[in-house]
């Protein structure tokens, strides 16, 4: 959406990177990551807002601020903290007790597995395996339901460094909403589908 690192995502495991290469990489880019003091050094989540009418925002790109990220060496694990329900619950539709009471629910983190994948220059890429995020007793129309959100895996993170910073952009897809184990809303089905995949998308912009 709004970075791109040039990529080489042509491998889906790290058979490509020696042991000691990769313990480099990890060590280097392990972590917490609570972005800058500017606008363009602050961590961000970019994701898709169909409610913008502005002509000069054409994709409907939208972006929140505040969260933070930590990436762990010894399980290789990252975790984004901070994420508000609105863009959580921004794709369902006909539902808005289920879709207010996600907006009304605490910030949630959300924790990924990553595996590196290549090494080009100054920057890294990884596939990310991301776990759900579930609400176990979310309540609306009366009821207590568990809610819980999956998101497709793998999808791809890359890391960039230089003297004067750090960055990592992570892109996550949500895939559908379950209610009780039952899913209720699909939102993205297919990685071939670009209009889902670009609904489902919430691209992680984190730095330090």
């Amino acid at each position: 959406m709004a970075v791109s690192l040039t990529s080489c995502l042509g491998t889906d495991d790290d058979g490509g990177i020696d042991p000691e290469t990769y313990k480099t990489w990890l060590q280097q880019m392990s972590g917490n990551y609570y972005g800058g003091s500017t606008w363009q050094t602050q961590n961000k989540i970019y994701f898709f807002n169909d409610t913008i009418t502005d002509k000069n925002n054409e994709n409907k790109v939208d972006s929140i601020t505040g969260i933070t990220a930590s990436f762990y060496k010894g399980d290789s694990t990252l975790v984004i903290n901070g994420i508000p329900g609105r863009i959580l619950a921004k794709e369902i539709k006909e539902n808005d007790a289920l879709k207010q009471a996600i907006e009304n629910a605490n910030m949630q983190s959300l924790k990924a597995k990553f595996i590196l994948s290549n090494v080009s220059g100054n920057v890294a890429y990884y596939l990310t395996y991301p776990y759900d995020i579930t609400y176990p007793a979310l309540q609306y129309n009366g009821e207590t339901h568990k809610v819980t959100l999956k998101f497709y895996g793998p999808s791809f993170g890359g890391y960039q460094y230089s003297q004067a910073s750090e960055l990592h952009m992570i892109d996550l897809y949500l895939m559908g909403v379950y209610v009780d184990d039952k899913l209720t809303y699909t939102i993205c089905d297919s990685p071939n589908n670009e209009e889902q995949m670009r609904k489902a998308i919430l691209q992680a912009i984190v730095t330090r």
